[in-house]
């Protein structure tokens, strides 16, 4: 798997509203850490996500794990692949 950048920001605006990013990361604690946490892939990923609040405070955070987690659960190790999310 090729490494993200942490310096690589999306395009998107930040979520202000503190209820909605709370209710975010409780979900991700408690149906997606559980769930894919087994996993290194999605660990590195998950640390990456959430190191930076323009993921965290985003309204993308939750699928973003959670399409990742379900991706690297069907494929195993990520080898020779692109990870392509277009959004919905």
């Amino acid at each position: 798997m090729i490494s993200i950048s942490p310096n690589d920001k999306p395009k998107w605006s930040l979520n202000d509203n503190n209820q909605k990013v709370e209710f975010i990361s409780n979900m991700v604690e408690k149906h997606l850490i559980p769930k894919f946490s087994a996993n290194k892939e999605w660990c590195d990923f998950f640390e990456y996500l959430s190191s930076n609040n323009v993921f965290t405070q985003s309204g993308h955070y939750y699928r973003y794990l959670n399409t990742f987690g379900t991706i690297t659960a069907r494929l195993g190790k990520i080898v020779d692949k692109t990870v392509v999310e277009t959004g919905g």
